[in-house]
Formats: C-alpha cells, structure tokens, sequence
C-alpha cells in the first residue's frame, strides 16, 4: 500500500512537470505568433496609411512601399508598383514563416530535454532510501546514467544544428537592433516611427526568447547535481558516495548550445548583444550628429 502511494505521488509530481513546462510553450508560441501577425499586418497596411495621408494633405499620389528596395526598374511607377508591394509582402510572410518555424523547433527541443533533466532530477532524488540495497542502487544508477548520456547527447545533437545559425542570430541581431533604433531616432514621420518600433521590439522578442530557453537547458542539466547532493548517499556505503560524487562531477559542466563556440546561449548573451547594440548605436549618432 504504501509503495502504491509513492508511486502515485511520484506520477503526480511528473504529472506537474509536463504540465508546466508545456502550458508555457504552448503559450509563448501562441502569444509570437499574434507579435509577428501584427509585424505582418503592420508592414502591410503602413505603406496604405502613408499614400492616403500624403494624399490627402497634398492631393498628390506618392506611392510607398514596405522596404526600401533597389530594383532595376521605377519601384513607385503606378504599373511596378502592385506587383513590387505584393512581391515584397508575400517575401515578408515567407521570411517570418521559416523564422517562426525554426525559432519554435528550437523551443520545442530544448523545452523536452529540461523536461527529461527535471524528470532525472526527480529520479535522482529518490534514488537512495533507507531501505535501499547496495544491488539496487547499482541497477538503478546504472539507469540514471545512460539516461543521463542520453539527453547529453541530445544538446549535443541541438548544437550542431543550430550553433551555426545562432551566431549569425546573434551578430544580426547587434546590428538591427543598432540601425533600428537609429531610424526610430531620425524618423520624423509617426506612422513610420510606429513600424520601426514594432520591428525593434519584435527582433528583442525573437533572440531573448532563443538566449531564454537555452538559459533553461543550462539551468536543469546543472540541477541533476544537485539532485544527486540531496538525496541520502550520506547514510550508505562509501561506494553510493563515490558514484554519485562523479555524477556531481559532470553535472557541474552544463550541457549548453554555443552561437558555434563563441559564446553561450544564455540570457547572459542577451544582455551582451543589448551591450553591443548600444555601443554601436552611440558609435553611429557620435558619427551622424558629431
């Protein structure tokens, strides 16, 4: 009876760790992806707004377009001009679309391997009881340690994949972050100020949350240390202290993703690229303004 009791408890505790940390995936992504429809819609109906305005104080059409684009062509020429709005919305939806989708990948992956460092942790603590035997404690730790391989090998896995692309994230995101604000600075027009801000707060939006949940991977797989500390190694043989040492041991070093070995993924990096932006940003109005 009382083994079906810690076993129900210790479902329930699992139970709560899913529910946790999925409820705020699931969340996060519903509330980015309303931020980037809104950038979307922004960048789409802003140029409308501009001819009107300008139409109606002026009663002359000037034809705006999203992005400033070099084309070949007149660009504002009222027979371009249709084809070249539409060109440069549907590139928008596309760029957002694979930026999105990448970015929640990324999420996802790094949201199960907390999940399983947590459900480790959880294990690990209940792994020495007073009623454990040496044997069992062999069986069990053997267990604990390939699961714990295992989910090292999947950041591993992440890394690979992503730490190319996160550190031209990371570079791109100093310099956006930089002429973003810039324009917002210079901009005399309001319409335009209101776009330019959107896209700033939306680019911090998109590398905070890559730097956060890669801060969250580092954070659980350093708690199976601590995991291993908390559990009651003290009362049993010297060889349960040994063992659970070298798991402390190599829990001390995290398991992380990289922007490809230049930096870790963390919000540490985050406030790094904000420190950069800044520096840049003072460099260029020093330049601009004298």
């Amino acid at each position: 009876m009382e083994v079906k009791d810690q076993l129900r408890q210790k479902k329930k505790e699992n139970d709560v760790i899913y529910k946790d940390e999925i409820s705020f995936l699931h969340s996060l992504i519903k509330v980015l992806h309303i931020a980037y429809s809104v950038l979307v819609m922004m960048f789409l109906v802003n140029p409308l707004i501009l001819i009107g305005y300008k139409y109606y104080r002026t009663k002359e059409w000037d034809l705006v377009l999203p992005f400033l684009i070099l084309y070949p062509f007149d660009s504002h020429d009222i027979k371009y001009w249709p084809f070249v709005y539409l060109h440069q919305i549907w590139s928008n939806v596309v760029v957002n679309v694979y930026i999105c989708s990448s970015d929640f990948i990324l999420y996802t992956c790094c949201t199960f391997i907390t999940i399983q460092f947590r459900l480790l942790q959880s294990e690990i603590k209940d792994l020495v009881k007073e009623n454990t035997t040496l044997k069992n404690f062999k069986t069990s730790f053997r267990e604990m340690v390939m699961w714990h391989q295992d989910l090292i090998r999947c950041t591993q896995t992440l890394e690979v994949i992503y730490s190319k692309s996160i550190l031209f994230n990371f570079i791109s995101s100093s310099v956006l972050i930089c002429l973003t604000g810039f324009d917002v600075l210079v901009l005399t027009d309001k319409i335009m100020v209101i776009s330019f801000v959107s896209f700033l707060l939306t680019s911090l939006l998109q590398i905070f949350f890559v730097c956060f949940f890669g801060d969250l991977l580092m954070r659980s797989s350093m708690g199976v240390g601590d995991a291993a500390y908390k559990c009651l190694w003290y009362g049993k043989e010297p060889f349960v202290g040994k063992n659970l040492l070298l798991m402390m041991i190599r829990s001390s070093k995290p398991c992380k993703i990289t922007a490809y070995g230049f930096a870790d993924v963390n919000l540490t990096a985050f406030m790094r690229i904000l420190s950069n932006a800044w520096s840049y940003f003072a460099l260029l109005k020093t330049i601009v303004f004298g």
